[in-house]
């Protein structure tokens, strides 16, 4: 969303019979402007059926992803794409054929989000630039990782996952992933396991894990985000309680993993 237009995606009343149930209906990525009350529908790229709108910026550039009609998850999600003039620019994987979604686009044009890789076992956080798609990897052990976000100083979160899925939140910043979690007090009884967004502040949201209470609140931090900071500190990884692990793996990878 941005102070003049909104992205998203919106059913139609088209019944696909090869839809995966229990999705009956196509749904399509869509913008909404709020002056004049319309909706205008994005195109899927080609061949695909369904399409969803994710992220947008200050200039009306919207990222998403289109696909084979199911259930909204990553899985659906066949290419990541870029909505330029209401065009779908192709912005390429990482190998795999599902789980491409784009999630974000900061004013400078710079996109991240998810991509499979070979043989669709697994997926890595992705940052695009000017045609140009890079794998950001992983935190040390993890085999999983989503950037969610992207701020206009080209800093990124998300989070990063073990086959187990604890997952932790992760920055990244000028090529280097850090684990968020050692840049909080060591005697927090928080966790950090998901970093969802960022503004340009250095303000970062997200999903923690209390490990006195196994509940799993929202979070606010505004941590020290210079690369001396980022680069000190150790923190260990609790091992999650299986109903948190659980709910992770439903939420981004669809179940799939």
């Amino acid at each position: 969303m941005t102070g003049k237009q909104v992205a998203g995606l919106a059913e139609t009343e088209t019944v696909n019979p090869n839809c995966i149930a229990p999705q009956v209906l196509e749904y399509q990525a869509v913008i909404w402007t709020p002056w004049n009350n319309h909706i205008d529908k994005l195109p899927p790229y080609r061949g695909d059926s369904i399409g969803a709108a994710i992220g947008i910026n200050d200039s009306g550039q919207v990222v998403g992803t289109s696909g084979a009609c199911a259930p909204i998850s990553p899985a659906a999600g066949i290419h990541a794409l870029l909505w330029q003039d209401g065009k779908a620019v192709l912005l390429g994987s990482l190998g795999g054929t599902a789980n491409n979604v784009a999630y974000a686009i900061n004013n400078r044009g710079q996109v991240v989000g998810v991509s499979g890789l070979q043989g669709n076992t697994t997926a890595h956080a992705f940052f695009w630039q000017q045609g140009r798609m890079t794998d950001m990897g992983t935190l040390p052990g993890d085999v999983f990782s989503v950037a969610f976000s992207i701020n206009n100083r080209a800093q990124v979160v998300g989070e990063s996952c073990d086959a187990k899925f604890n997952c932790r939140a992760f920055l990244w910043q000028k090529g280097v992933m850090s684990d968020l979690n050692t840049l909080i007090a060591g005697d927090s009884p928080l966790y950090l396991l998901s970093a969802n967004d960022l503004n340009d502040e250095g303000e970062i949201v997200g999903q923690a894990f209390d490990q006195t209470t196994n509940a799993a609140p929202a979070f606010l931090a505004k941590p020290d985000l210079s690369e001396r900071a980022v680069e000190s500190g150790v923190r260990r990884k609790p091992d999650l309680p299986d109903s948190v692990r659980q709910k992770l793996r439903k939420s981004r990878w669809g179940g799939q993993f």
